[in-house]
C-alpha cells in the first residue's frame, strides 16, 4: 500500500485528494497550470497518479516538485515522467553532496538516479534546482512559494543538515489560493526521535515564515519525527491531514503526533482535548485530522482520532477531496464512496481569513543557541540567535528572561559576527531559566522560547508538569547526578534506556542507536552525572542524551560521565494505595510493594516481540504490571504471593497524560527469581577505572562483551583469549575450556564472565 494526497484547483475552485496510494500532491489551478509534488514510490506512477491524472482530464503536468530523494517520493515521478506525461520544469534540491542518496547503489540511490534519467531522457522536461523565495504562478491567483529548500530558508537563513537524514532536506511549499493556505513539506523534521536517531529541527522554521494557514500537511505521513509543539502553534491549522495507508508498516500516522495536533490551538484559539474524534456536527472550526484510510485497531502506535476516507477493508479507495473558492469556506469529502463516509455537507470550515492574499512580506526567521550549552553554576550564559528576513532590515532583537519565573530586566541583543547575543549572569545550581528571543522586521515580529537548569538540578525539579499531563519544560537543557537504578540494557538493548535517581526523584536517561552520541554503559549502583534535553514518551518523562544527526563531529555536549561503583540502592517501600495516591510523584523510581499476587492477566510464558501487561494487588488497591519484552521476565512464574520491585513507569500516548501507570521489574529477581542476564558492555565499560587506582569499578561483577578474537588460547587446560572490539581489548579467563576459538578467522566472541 502507498499513499497519495491531491490538490486540484478546477473552476475557479480548489480541490485537494487525499489518496492513500502515493506520496504526491497535484494542483491545477483556474488557469489550467498544473502542479504535482512527489510522485510516490516505484509503481505507484503507473497505478495510481496517471489514472488520477487520466479521471481529471490533466493531459500533462506543468511543474513538478520533488521534496527530497527518497525512493517513496522519487520512484513514482519518474514513471509519470517517462509516460510523457510531465511537459515543463521539475523542481528538486540539485546534486549537492549534502542532498543526495549516500549511496547510489542503494534503492533510493537508484530511484535517484532513475529520476535524472527520466528527465534527461525528455527534452520536454527542464531540470531546475528550487531556491527558498521562488514563486511558482499556477495562475488564477494561485502560487506556490518555495519556505524551504535543502536546509535553507526563505528568509536567508539556513540549518545545518545532511545526507544522513534525507528527511531533513525537504523542500516546503506555502500554497496560496485567493485566502485559503495550504503547507506541504514532504518528511521534513522536526527534531524528533525514532529509535534509530534525533532529527535536525527544520520545521520550526518553516512555521515561523508560514504562519496562519487553513490545511496543513502533517510533515513525514505523520511520524515522530516531525510535527513539533511549536511548528503546530505557529501554523494553527484548523483542518491536518497525513498520507498513510492502513498498511504502512512504520506506525504512520502516529497517535501522539495526532493527538499533540488536537491539542494545539488553531486560529480562534479552540482546541480538542478529548481522546475521540472531534465532532462537526454544526459548524466545524477545527482542528480536526483526516486520512485517507482507517488505522488498523490491533497496531497501538497510530491514531484512532481520525475521518478516514475509507474503511481498512476497502484500502487503496480512500480519496479524500477538499474543495473551496478560497474565500469564504472549503468542504471535504470522501470520493470513493460519493460523501458516505465523509460528508461534504458536514465536513464544511470557513476559511480562516488569517493570511489573506499572497504573502508578499514573511516575517524573519530566529534560529537560537546558547553557550555553554549545558552550563555550570559558575558560568554566564551567552544567548545567541541567527535572525534574518528576506524583505527588509532586521529592526530589534530583544531577550527577555526570567529567573525560577521572575522576569528580569529585558536585554537588547547586539549583533556580534552573523547573529545577535545577550548575556544571562551565571546561576546557582538547579536554578531555572526561561527566555524569550524576539526579532522584528518590517512590521512582522517572531518569537521563540527556550530555557535551561543551571549547574547541577534536583530530578524532581525536571517533574513539573502542565494540564495535559507533559512536562513544564520541555526541550529545557539539564544535568543530573544521581544512582544507576536500572543500567543499560535493562530496557532496551544497545543504547540508553536506564534510570537514574537521586534524593528527590527519579528519571528516565534516554538515548537514540545513533551513531552521532557516544554510547555510555551504566551499571546497578553506579553513581553517574547525566546531561540531555527534558523530553517525554508516551507521558514518560526523559532526559533525552541524543544529538542530532547533523551534529557529527561536533563537540558533545550531551552525554552520561560515569562515576564511582557504589551499593544497589534499596527500593523504596510502598503500598499500591500509596501509589495511586499521587502516581506522577512516583514516577522513574524504584519501588517494592510486599504481598503481591497477579489478579488479571499473566506473565508471557516465553519471549515476546512487545511489552505484556497484568495485574497486580496487595490487598489495598490493584496496579498494572509491566513486561518489559527487553527483560527475561517472559517465561517466569512468581510465586502466588511475592514481593514486587520495579521502575513506576507511565505508558499514556493521549493527552492528558494522566494514566497508564505501570511498575516494571528489571529482571526475574525484582520477582523473586534468579537474575539469568548479565548487562552487555564495550570493552571499555568493562574495564571502567574511573578512579583511576587500577582496579577494575566492575571488580566482582558479571557482565557480557563481544569482540573479535586477537589471540590464542594461551592455557594448556582452561581458557585465555584476548578480543576486543571498537572500545578496547580484554583478557577472558577461565579454569574451564570455552568453546574453541580460532584467532586467524577473527571471529565475533560473545562472552559472559566476571570482571577480575
Amino acid at each position: 500500500m502507498v499513499w497519495f494526497f491531491c490538490v486540484c484547483f478546477l473552476s475557479g475552485r480548489t480541490r485537494n485528494r487525499l489518496h492513500p496510494g502515493t506520496q504526491a500532491f497535484i494542483s491545477s489551478s483556474p488557469a489550467g497550470r498544473t502542479l504535482l509534488v512527489d510522485g510516490g514510490p516505484p509503481g505507484a506512477g503507473t497505478n495510481a497518479v496517471i489514472p488520477l491524472l487520466n479521471s481529471l482530464g490533466i493531459t500533462t503536468i506543468d511543474y513538478t516538485v520533488l521534496t527530497h530523494y527518497h525512493i517513496d517520493h522519487d520512484g513514482g515521478l519518474a514513471e509519470v515522467i517517462n509516460a510523457n506525461r510531465v511537459a515543463g520544469i521539475a523542481y528538486d534540491n540539485g546534486d549537492a553532496a549534502n542532498l543526495v542518496p549516500p549511496s547510489l547503489t542503494s534503492s533510493t540511490g537508484i530511484a535517484y538516479t532513475n529520476y535524472k534519467n527520466a528527465i534527461a531522457g525528455h527534452p520536454g522536461v527542464t531540470r531546475q534546482t528550487i531556491n527558498p523565495g521562488e514563486m511558482i504562478d499556477l495562475g488564477g491567483g494561485m502560487y506556490a512559494t518555495c519556505l524551504v529548500a535543502g536546509g535553507r530558508l526563505l528568509s536567508g537563513g539556513s540549518i545545518p543538515i545532511n545526507n544522513d537524514d534525507l528527511n531533513s532536506e525537504s523542500i516546503s511549499l506555502k500554497i496560496e489560493f485567493n485566502n485559503f493556505d495550504f503547507l506541504v513539506s514532504g518528511d521534513l523534521t522536526g527534531g524528533g526521535s525514532t529509535a534509530a536517531e534525533k532529527t535536525p529541527d527544520v520545521e520550526t522554521h518553516a512555521g515561523q515564515m508560514a504562519g496562519d494557514v487553513d490545511v496543513v500537511q502533517l510533515d513525514h505521513h505523520g511520524s515522530t519525527t516531525a510535527s513539533n509543539q511549536r511548528f503546530l502553534t505557529a501554523v494553527k491549522a484548523e483542518v491536518a491531514v497525513a498520507q498513510a495507508g492502513s498498511t504502512n508498516t512504520f506506525g504512520h500516522p502516529n497517535r501522539d503526533t495526532v493527538n499533540r495536533y488536537l491539542n494545539t490551538a488553531v486560529s480562534d484559539g479552540n482546541s480538542y482535548t478529548g481522546t475521540g474524534v472531534p465532532s462537526v456536527l454544526g459548524p466545524a472550526a477545527g482542528p480536526v485530522f483526516y486520512s485517507p484510510e482507517e488505522s488498523p485497531a490491533g497496531d497501538d502506535r497510530v491514531t484512532q482520532q481520525e475521518y478516514s476516507g475509507a474503511t481498512i477493508a476497502n484500502a487503496g479507495h480512500g480519496t479524500i477531496l477538499l474543495d473551496t473558492d478560497g474565500t469564504t469556506t472549503y468542504s471535504l469529502s470522501s470520493m470513493s464512496d460519493g460523501g458516505a463516509r465523509i460528508n461534504p455537507a458536514t465536513h464544511v470550515y470557513p476559511v480562516d481569513g488569517m493570511s489573506p492574499g499572497i504573502t508578499t512580506n514573511f516575517p524573519p526567521t530566529v534560529v537560537p543557541a546558547q553557550s555553554p550549552e549545558v552550563p555550570l553554576a559558575s558560568d554566564a550564559v551567552t544567548v545567541s540567535a541567527a535572525v534574518n528576513d528576506r524583505e527588509t532590515p532586521i529592526g530589534t532583537v530583544t531577550l527577555n528572561y526570567a529567573i525560577n519565573g521572575v522576569p528580569q530586566a529585558a536585554a537588547a541583543m547586539t549583533l556580534s559576527g552573523p547573529t545577535y547575543q545577550a548575556s544571562i549572569p551565571a546561576q546557582a545550581d538547579g536554578t531555572r531559566v526561561d527566555y524569550t528571543i524576539s526579532a522584528m522586521a518590517g512590521g512582522e515580529t517572531t518569537s521563540i522560547s527556550g530555557g535551561y537548569f543551571a549547574g547541577t538540578t534536583p530530578i524532581a525539579s525536571l517533574h513539573a508538569i502542565n494540564a495535559l499531563g507533559e512536562p513544564l519544560y520541555t526541550g529545557y537543557i539539564a544535568r543530573i547526578q544521581g544512582v544507576v537504578t536500572a543500567p543499560s540494557n535493562t530496557f532496551g538493548n544497545g543504547t540508553n534506556d536506564d534510570y537514574v535517581q537521586d534524593a528527590t526523584g527519579g528519571i528516565n536517561v534516554y538515548r537514540s542507536t545513533d551513531q552521532v552520541t557516544p554510547s555510555t554503559s551504566t551499571a546497578l549502583g553506579q553513581t553517574v552525572q547525566v546531561r540531555g534535553l527534558i523530553g517525554f514518551n508516551g507521558g514518560r518523562l526523559r532526559l533525552d542524551v541524543s544529538q542530532s544527526t547533523d551534529k557529527k563531529g561536533s563537540p558533545y555536549p550531551y552525554g552520561i560521565t560515569s562515576g564511582s561503583m557504589g551499593t544497589a540502592p534499596s527500593a523504596a517501600p510502598v503500598t499500591i494505595a500509596q501509589l495511586l495516591s499521587n502516581p506522577e510523584s512516583f514516577e522513574g523510581q524504584l519501588v517494592s510493594v510486599e504481598n503481591a499476587s497477579i489478579v488479571s492477566g499473566s506473565i508471557p510464558p516465553s519471549g515476546q516481540s512487545l511489552d505484556a501487561f497484568a495485574v497486580v494487588s496487595d490487598g489495598t488497591a490493584s496496579f498494572s504490571l509491566k513486561i518489559d519484552h527487553d527483560t527475561d521476565v517472559q517465561g517466569f512464574s512468581p510465586a502466588a504471593t511475592f514481593t514486587l520491585v520495579g521502575i513506576v513507569q507511565q505508558d499514556d500516548f493521549l493527552r492528558p497524560f494522566d494514566s497508564g501507570y505501570d511498575i516494571a521489574p528489571r529482571n526475574r529477581g525484582d520477582l523473586g527469581g534468579s537474575v539469568t542476564v548479565a548487562p552487555l558492555l564495550s570493552i571499555a565499560d568493562a574495564r571502567m577505572d574511573a578512579d583511576h587506582n587500577f582496579v577494575p569499578d566492575r571488580l566482582g561483577q558479571g557482565v557480557r562483551v563481544q569482540g573479535i578474537v586477537t589471540s590464542i588460547n594461551f592455557r594448556p587446560t582452561g581458557t585465555e583469549y584476548y578480543i576486543q572490539d571498537g572500545t578496547g581489548g580484554i583478557d577472558l579467563f577461565s579454569t574451564t575450556p570455552y568453546e574453541a576459538l580460532n584467532p586467524a578467522s577473527r571471529r565475533s566472541a560473545l562472552c559472559r564472565s566476571s570482571t577480575a
